[in-house]
C-alpha cells in the first residue's frame, strides 16, 4: 500500500512542475516572439529600399 502511495505523490509532483513550466512557457514566449519582432523591424527599417536582386536600369 505505501509503494502505491509514493507513485501517486510522484505522479502529483511531476504534474505541478509540468504545470509550471507550461506557465513559465506561457509568460516567457510571446515576451520572446515580440522582442524577435521587434527586432525584424527595425532591421527591415534599416534595409536600403533597392533589391540587390533586380538589376539596375541603364
Amino acid at each position: 500500500m505505501k509503494e502505491a502511495t509514493g507513485e501517486a505523490s510522484q505522479t502529483v509532483i511531476v504534474i505541478i512542475v509540468v504545470a509550471i513550466i507550461a506557465a513559465a512557457a506561457a509568460i516567457i514566449v510571446p515576451m520572446l516572439t515580440s522582442q524577435v519582432k521587434e527586432g525584424a523591424d527595425n532591421m527591415s527599417a534599416k534595409a536600403s529600399p533597392t533589391d540587390p536582386f533586380t538589376p539596375k536600369e541603364q
